[in-house]
């Protein structure tokens, strides 16, 4: 199984224990390898063919998890808002979503798009799917509260860096995913 690598390093994991008190019910869709799942306790994954985020319930009762996580899971489908709906039913009150995704808004992105006509990472040879835009991310998770936007695994030239350092340029710039943490509302 694949993984990505705000997993592989350890980010995705970090990212969550900000906001871990001990002992929180953890959901992984589309686990991958279950590394991610490795790291934490009371964590359960599910991967695909195991469950298709796309139309399948998932296998737990309401307001079962604390914590829902698919990290660069939500470009390969096709019904992203059944995947939201389906988060949010399983989440406790005020539970936590992570989402992370190719962060098309990086400069990088923008070139490949003005010079080929398509996102890198969209083309038709990738298994993307989906683009999450601003305003869909607002109209996928209208049941939840943005808490935090962030970005992961800088990959361009020391002088972007310098601008997102410094604040010089917008932080999208700079980032080869961008992650969501979400509160149920």
């Amino acid at each position: 199984m694949e993984t990505s690598s705000i997993i592989d390093s350890g980010a995705a994991q970090k990212i969550v224990s900000k906001y871990l008190g001990g002992g929180e019910l953890v959901l992984d869709l589309g686990c991958g390898s279950g590394k991610f799942c490795g790291g934490l306790e009371n964590c359960v994954g599910y991967d695909l063919p195991e469950l298709d985020l796309n139309k399948d319930k998932i296998p737990h009762p309401d307001s079962s998890f604390d914590i829902v996580a698919a990290w660069n899971v939500i470009e390969h489908l096709e019904n992203p808002h059944h995947f939201a709906r389906e988060a949010q039913r399983v989440l406790k009150s005020a539970g936590l979503l992570f989402v992370a995704t190719p962060n098309i808004f990086n400069l990088a992105n923008k070139y490949f798009f003005l010079r080929n006509g398509e996102m890198r990472r969209f083309t038709k040879n990738s298994r993307h799917k989906f683009i999450m835009t601003k305003s869909l991310v607002k109209n996928i998770f209208d049941k939840f509260s943005v808490l935090e936007v962030g970005f992961h695994r800088a990959e361009y030239p020391y002088w972007i860096w310098f601008l997102d350092k410094f604040r010089l340029a917008p932080r999208e710039w700079n980032g080869k995913t961008i992650y969501y943490v979400f509160k149920k509302l």
